[in-house]
């Protein structure tokens, strides 16, 4: 069985109050069916469970949630533009299934449902605050994923004489990257991993040739 995932305790009592308004509910009525649901008057006294509950009864009695068709203005598109490269530069690891432009937008959708009051279907219409956390998550997954990649690219460096400019980005990426693997900070991650990726090209290169 599949256990059951739920949003954040703050979702369900924005989203109760919205149905409150919308139902045109007296204060007295809606008092005397919190506590006849779940023993308790107040939202703040309740736990997940509880709200849950709520809001089923809410929906039951015509509660609909729906997307807002209206937005005061559109999300600056330099921020989607920031989180899709960092999109692109994980694709670049191989790590992903499905490098698409449609699962790019179904990622970030399903990523911003638990940080959104109401789903949208619309990543122009994400709040900046929210694409700024997608940002972190997918910096932090990169992160991740170039710790598993730059060590396993330096283990495939061919035995070979090296020009003098590939040793001297070797002895780097071994002295500053390798040694402080936990502590090294993502640019010099991302410097380590292009470096290695461009010498193999290049051996590779030359092995056909």
């Amino acid at each position: 069985m599949m256990k059951q995932s739920y949003r954040p305790r703050h979702w369900y009592i924005k989203v109760i109050n919205l149905a409150k308004t919308q139902l045109k509910m007296d204060e007295s009525s809606y008092r005397s069916n919190l506590s006849e649901l779940t023993g308790k008057d107040s939202l703040k006294d309740m736990g997940i469970a509880d709200l849950v509950k709520v809001l089923e009864f809410m929906k039951q009695h015509g509660f609909k949630l729906q997307a807002k068709t209206k937005q005061t203005k559109p999300m600056p598109t330099n921020q989607l533009q920031k989180l899709k490269q960092v999109w692109v530069s994980l694709a670049q690891l191989n790590t992903l299934r499905d490098r698409s432009d449609a699962a790019f937008e179904a990622w970030a959708l399903t990523a911003a449902k638990p940080l959104l009051p109401q789903p949208i279907d619309k990543l122009d219409w994400l709040p900046s605050g929210v694409v700024h956390q997608l940002i972190e998550q997918l910096k932090q997954w990169h992160r991740r994923e170039l710790l598993k990649v730059v060590p396993v690219l330096m283990k495939e460096l061919p035995d070979a004489a090296y020009i003098k400019e590939e040793l001297c980005e070797i002895e780097r990426i071994e002295r500053e990257v390798l040694e402080n693997l936990s502590k090294v900070n993502q640019a010099d991650l991302e410097r380590a991993y292009q470096s290695l990726s461009k010498i193999l090209s290049i051996h590779k290169e030359g092995v056909q040739g």
